[in-house]
């Protein structure tokens, strides 16, 4: 299994999250993420290193967007929202 790491970016975009949405997250997609890293798109362009996992919560679209590195079993999250505007604001935290 791969061990989830994230940085206070991405601290903050979980908080702002309802607390449901937060739960979902945390206990239900980090855990499949772990398992199976690859199950999430390559992004491509200027983001072809980071991989996109999408789900739907109540109607709403969320990305988890992330980094994996296989050499030391480690997934870094990059950002975690609601699809609307993710890659604009990606952009601006590269």
């Amino acid at each position: 299994m791969y061990k989830i790491v994230y940085t206070n970016p991405v601290e903050k975009d979980i908080k702002s999250l309802s607390v449901e949405i937060r739960d979902v997250i945390l206990n239900k997609y980090f855990p499949l993420l772990s398992k199976n890293p690859f199950c999430g798109k390559f992004l491509k362009g200027e983001f072809n290193k980071y991989l996109s996992y999408s789900f739907t919560y109540k109607s709403v679209e969320y990305r988890i967007i992330y980094q994996v590195f296989k050499d030391k079993l480690l997934i870094l999250v990059v950002m975690v929202s609601s699809r609307e505007n993710i890659y604009k604001r990606l952009k601006r935290r590269k």
